[in-house]
């Protein structure tokens, strides 16, 4: 898998994390819902629709995209502070969302060595595109059951975190927050005013990240 890495560039990286993040999506719309299935976020969801309109607003679209991408996309302004800052941040945000300390200490050797070649390598970002992608989707999953729901789900959340790590490798890191903002901003939107609540999948499935 390292080797195979090595030999993508990055807009190849980013052809495939469009492709999944696409086929994620398209996936669990056409599915549709699943009642045994259930949105690994679905308590903040439901919670958020309860609150005023204004303030799931602030913490979908501000709050928690700011959070997410300093944790998991800090590292990609290439700076040595902001990739040790990234190792510990993910480290750490996994600990409180698992409370394990194993699955914990699991994901830290799994990113030890994409971070430590990026410190060495700081034009070579790709090993580190695809193991923080990889976290970043678990972290979504409270009680990850394997279902086609599940799996078209990881997908686009592994696709979009590709990228916005290009985005922010590219671009610059706050194009990642914006992004990560107005994503969030347009799940909400479906959550509030769902198409067909019956079988639209994209407001309960594959959107909040």
């Amino acid at each position: 898998m390292i080797g195979t890495t090595l030999k993508l560039n990055e807009k190849k990286l980013l052809q495939i994390g469009i492709l999944m993040f696409t086929s994620g999506i398209l996936c669990n719309f056409f599915l549709g819902f699943n009642s045994n299935y259930s949105h690994p976020q679905v308590n903040l969801i439901q919670k958020l629709t309860n609150m005023p309109i204004i303030i799931g607003i602030i913490f979908l679209v501000i709050i928690a995209p700011f959070i997410e991408e300093l944790i998991f996309r800090y590292w990609t302004t290439r700076k040595k502070h902001s990739i040790i800052l990234s190792f510990f941040g993910i480290s750490i945000f996994f600990f409180f969302y698992t409370h394990s300390v194993y699955l914990t200490l699991f994901v830290a050797l799994f990113l030890a060595y994409p971070f430590f070649y990026f410190l060495r390598h700081r034009d070579k970002p790709k090993l580190t595109m695809v193991a923080t992608s990889v976290v970043f989707a678990l972290v979504h999953f409270e009680n990850p059951v394997i279902t086609m729901e599940s799996i078209a789900m990881f997908a686009s959340l592994f696709g979009f975190a590709i990228i916005l790590s290009y985005l922010g490798l590219r671009k610059k890191f706050y194009y990642c927050i914006i992004t990560h903002g107005a994503y969030n901003l347009l799940a909400l939107i479906l959550i509030l005013f769902p198409v067909n609540t019956d079988a639209l999948m994209l407001n309960s499935e594959s959107f909040n990240a």
